[in-house]
Parts: C-alpha cells; structure tokens; sequence
C-alpha cells in the first residue's frame, strides 16, 4: 500500500510523509493499487468510481455541500488540508481498514438519498405491475 498526493497543498505532502515509515509517500503515479491511498483535491466528471483505489478528498475549508458531493462520487473521506497530523493518521487507519472518515451528516444525507431511491424503485415496480 502506498499514499498518494494529488493536491495543490505542499503541507498535506510534508504531515502525510511523517505518518508512517512503511508507507511509500508519493506525489504521482501511474500505478494505483486497490490497497492505495489517493489524497486529491478535485473531483472528477466521471467520480471516484474507476480510479481502484481509497480517495480522500482534501479541502481548504469545511462545506457540507461539497463533502456529500465527494461521497456521492465515491469519495472514502473528506478532510481539511490543515488537519492535526495525529487526526490525520486516525483518518488513514479508519479508511484503510474499510470504513469512511465522513460527518455524521453527511452519512445520514447518504441514507436519505438511498431511501428515496428505493422508495421510488418500489413505485415504479408497482406501476409496472398494475400496467
């Protein structure tokens, strides 16, 4: 596994180096892994969803907006790129073992959406049925 930064903010690069020795700290590459890390600070047209990697989403400031955005993408975790280095590790640790470093807002946000949509899923089944 390895990190990979992909932002316009240099700090983020220097604390990620320092989290820990048996992680290759790299700025590109043309080699990502499903176990990879891949800090970015844009989100693609296409989303996350065929980039094999864990994405987190680096921000300058906190908006609600843009990290439900980041999800919906496929974002595994959105965070501030002035973020404590001890929290930072937190977030790698969290991610790399299969969950998401989001808000708690955000991930009722998520379930929101996803109950409209099966509400509506459910709807269009029953018109078709009755048709």
């Amino acid at each position: 596994m390895k990190i990979i930064h992909q932002t316009k903010f240099p700090k983020l690069y220097a604390k990620l180096k320092t989290l820990d020795a048996n992680l290759a700290c790299v700025e590109e590459t043309e080699c990502i892994y499903p176990d990879d890390l891949l800090f970015t600070d844009h989100i693609p047209t296409t989303g996350f969803y065929n980039i094999h990697a864990h994405v987190i989403l680096v921000a300058s400031t906190h908006s609600p907006k843009m990290e439900f955005k980041a999800a919906m993408a496929g974002a595994k975790g959105f965070i501030l790129m002035e973020m404590p280095a001890h929290i930072l590790k937190q977030v790698v640790k969290t991610i790399i073992s299969g969950n998401v470093w989001m808000t708690r807002a955000t991930t009722a946000q998520i379930f929101d959406e996803y109950a409209k949509l099966v509400a509506s899923n459910k709807t269009n089944e029953q018109g078709s049925l009755s048709s």
